[in-house]
Protein backbone atom coordinates (compact mmCIF):
# COMPACT_ATOMS: atom_id res chain seq x y z
CA UNK A 1 0.00 0.00 0.00
CA UNK A 2 2.49 2.54 0.97
CA UNK A 3 3.89 1.90 -2.66
CA UNK A 4 0.80 3.00 -4.09
CA UNK A 5 0.63 6.10 -2.20
CA UNK A 6 4.31 6.91 -2.89
CA UNK A 7 3.72 6.14 -6.68
CA UNK A 8 0.62 8.21 -6.49
CA UNK A 9 2.72 11.48 -5.04
CA UNK A 10 5.19 11.18 -7.52
CA UNK A 11 3.05 10.68 -10.73
CA UNK A 12 0.91 14.10 -8.49
CA UNK A 13 4.05 15.82 -8.25
CA UNK A 14 5.29 15.40 -11.97
CA UNK A 15 2.11 16.40 -13.58
CA UNK A 16 2.47 19.48 -11.64
CA UNK A 17 5.46 20.71 -12.37
CA UNK A 18 4.51 20.09 -16.36
CA UNK A 19 1.76 22.41 -16.08
CA UNK A 20 4.27 25.67 -15.87
CA UNK A 21 6.69 27.54 -17.89
CA UNK A 22 10.14 27.20 -16.79
CA UNK A 23 11.45 30.33 -17.53
CA UNK A 24 15.31 31.29 -16.85
CA UNK A 25 16.64 34.67 -17.29
CA UNK A 26 20.59 35.21 -18.03
CA UNK A 27 22.91 37.38 -19.41
CA UNK A 28 26.22 36.58 -21.49
CA UNK A 29 28.06 35.63 -17.97
CA UNK A 30 24.99 33.49 -16.08
CA UNK A 31 22.02 33.23 -14.75
CA UNK A 32 20.36 36.59 -12.98
CA UNK A 33 18.87 36.21 -9.79
CA UNK A 34 15.51 37.92 -8.97
CA UNK A 35 14.62 39.54 -11.90
CA UNK A 36 11.79 40.30 -12.90
CA UNK A 37 9.07 38.51 -14.80
CA UNK A 38 6.03 40.33 -16.80
CA UNK A 39 3.47 39.03 -18.84
CA UNK A 40 1.75 41.84 -21.42
CA UNK A 41 3.68 44.78 -19.12
CA UNK A 42 2.01 43.13 -15.94
CA UNK A 43 4.06 41.47 -13.23
CA UNK A 44 3.67 38.24 -13.04
CA UNK A 45 6.81 36.56 -10.78
CA UNK A 46 10.55 37.21 -9.64
CA UNK A 47 13.10 34.49 -10.68
CA UNK A 48 14.67 32.43 -7.54
CA UNK A 49 18.13 32.74 -6.74
CA UNK A 50 19.43 30.57 -9.29
CA UNK A 51 17.60 32.73 -11.78
CA UNK A 52 14.57 30.50 -12.73
CA UNK A 53 10.85 31.12 -12.42
CA UNK A 54 7.76 29.41 -13.04
CA UNK A 55 4.75 30.65 -14.71
CA UNK A 56 1.61 28.36 -14.32
CA UNK A 57 0.25 27.87 -18.14
CA UNK A 58 -3.15 29.13 -17.03
CA UNK A 59 -1.77 32.74 -17.22
CA UNK A 60 -0.74 32.33 -20.44
CA UNK A 61 -2.42 32.74 -24.09
CA UNK A 62 -0.36 31.78 -27.17
CA UNK A 63 1.08 35.39 -28.44
CA UNK A 64 1.35 36.75 -24.71
CA UNK A 65 4.67 38.72 -24.68
CA UNK A 66 7.02 37.58 -21.44
CA UNK A 67 9.22 40.21 -20.88
CA UNK A 68 12.56 40.30 -18.28
CA UNK A 69 14.03 42.98 -16.90
CA UNK A 70 16.94 43.35 -14.25
CA UNK A 71 18.24 46.48 -12.29
CA UNK A 72 20.65 48.59 -15.01
CA UNK A 73 20.18 46.34 -18.03
CA UNK A 74 17.83 47.03 -21.02
CA UNK A 75 14.56 44.70 -20.55
CA UNK A 76 14.01 41.82 -22.78
CA UNK A 77 11.23 40.13 -24.36
CA UNK A 78 9.63 36.58 -26.01
CA UNK A 79 6.60 35.67 -27.54
CA UNK A 80 4.34 32.63 -26.26
CA UNK A 81 3.76 30.16 -28.61
CA UNK A 82 3.17 26.16 -29.11
CA UNK A 83 6.75 25.31 -28.98
CA UNK A 84 7.24 26.63 -25.48
CA UNK A 85 4.74 24.92 -24.44
CA UNK A 86 5.47 21.53 -25.69
CA UNK A 87 9.27 22.25 -24.14
CA UNK A 88 7.85 23.92 -20.69
CA UNK A 89 11.03 26.08 -20.95
CA UNK A 90 12.09 29.20 -22.26
CA UNK A 91 15.19 31.56 -21.49
CA UNK A 92 15.56 35.04 -21.74
CA UNK A 93 18.53 36.61 -22.50
CA UNK A 94 19.12 40.34 -21.40
CA UNK A 95 22.10 42.33 -22.74
CA UNK A 96 24.64 43.35 -20.22
CA UNK A 97 26.65 45.31 -23.00
CA UNK A 98 23.75 48.11 -22.48
CA UNK A 99 23.70 48.88 -19.26
CA UNK A 100 21.92 52.01 -18.06
CA UNK A 101 24.37 54.34 -16.32
CA UNK A 102 23.83 57.63 -14.10
CA UNK A 103 24.69 60.91 -14.74
CA UNK A 104 27.33 62.06 -12.09
CA UNK A 105 26.36 64.17 -9.05
CA UNK A 106 27.43 67.50 -7.91
CA UNK A 107 27.16 68.48 -4.37
CA UNK A 108 27.63 71.89 -3.76
CA UNK A 109 28.07 73.53 -0.12
CA UNK A 110 26.65 77.08 0.64
CA UNK A 111 29.34 79.23 1.47
CA UNK A 112 28.60 79.73 5.18
CA UNK A 113 29.15 76.06 5.44
CA UNK A 114 32.58 76.13 3.54
CA UNK A 115 34.34 77.32 6.56
CA UNK A 116 33.01 74.46 9.00
CA UNK A 117 34.04 71.83 6.25
CA UNK A 118 37.64 73.83 5.76
CA UNK A 119 38.23 72.78 9.33
CA UNK A 120 37.25 69.18 9.13
CA UNK A 121 39.54 68.98 6.23
CA UNK A 122 42.19 70.77 8.20
CA UNK A 123 41.89 68.53 11.46
CA UNK A 124 41.47 65.01 9.39
CA UNK A 125 44.91 66.28 7.51
CA UNK A 126 46.77 66.97 10.90
CA UNK A 127 45.32 63.72 12.45
CA UNK A 128 46.75 61.75 9.18
CA UNK A 129 49.98 63.74 9.29
CA UNK A 130 50.21 62.43 13.16
CA UNK A 131 49.83 58.67 12.04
Amino acid sequence: MRYIISLFVLLSAGCLYGQSLQVSVRDNNGTLPYASIYINKNQSSVTDSEGIAFISFDKLNYGDTITSTYIGMKASSIIYNKQMQSLSKCTIVLDNNFVYELDPIVVCIPLRNKEILQKYLDLHYEFKQKI
